[in-house]
């Protein structure tokens, strides 16, 4: 099986994370995670509830991001805390590595395969991991 450019893409960015989460550990990793879908989720819904009282966009946006800024923060402190107090440093460090390594396979992997309607080129990884799932799955 050949590799592609996704197929590399894919690569990069889980080994990329794998070591970031080494250094980070589980509890920064996780932390990180649910700060930014926190983060993302404030923002979602603060946009058109503050439309009401800020008339200008771009001091919105500005309003919105901060207070998304401060939710993400926020979060992640309360997650970072709450789990490295449940797992031990060398648990914490190598599931971190697998956690973000995961973690970052599955966003890129995803961005990639659903592009691939646009790609006439699919990548060998994604389409090799859709069809073991969907043996597994029994399709």
């Amino acid at each position: 099986m050949d590799l592609r450019i996704p197929d590399y893409a894919i690569l990069a960015v889980t080994l990329g994370a794998a070591v970031c989460g080494l250094f980070v550990g589980f509890s920064g990793a996780l932390g990180f995670l649910t700060g930014a879908v926190s983060a993302l989720a404030t923002g979602y819904f603060a946009w058109p509830l503050s439309a009401d009282f800020i008339a200008s966009a771009w001091l919105r946006g500005l309003a919105v991001g901060l207070v998304s800024l401060l939710v993400f923060g926020l979060v992640r402190w309360l997650t970072k805390k709450f789990v490295h107090g449940l797992v031990a440093q060398p648990g914490d460090a190598l599931l971190g590595m697998l956690f973000a390594a995961l973690a970052g396979f599955g966003v890129v992997a995803g961005i990639v395969w659903g592009a691939g309607l646009l790609m006439p080129d699919n990548p060998n990884v994604t389409s090799a991991i859709v069809e073991e799932v969907l043996v597994r799955v029994g399709r």
